[in-house]
């Protein structure tokens, strides 16, 4: 899960919640695009890309089992 927090109010809100198994060890990576609609998280064994440009077809990829790496 991805979430944003407003330093001003101090409000948590969850921007992403993740359909694929969640991550086996905590993100040590994240990246997102200027816009903010594309994002790539990884840990040592795990890594998944998200593309959130359309809201009604979010697309997540689980990078290390399409290409067979881990």
């Amino acid at each position: 899960m991805i979430i944003k927090l407003n330093f001003e109010t101090e409000q948590t809100d969850i921007f992403y919640k993740f359909t694929t198994l969640p991550l086996k060890k905590q993100p040590e990576f994240f990246l997102m695009n200027k816009d903010q609609n594309i994002m790539i998280t990884a840990s040592p064994e795990d890594g998944i890309y998200v593309d959130l440009r359309d809201p009604k077809n979010v697309i997540e990829v689980d990078l290390d089992e399409k290409y067979e790496i881990g």
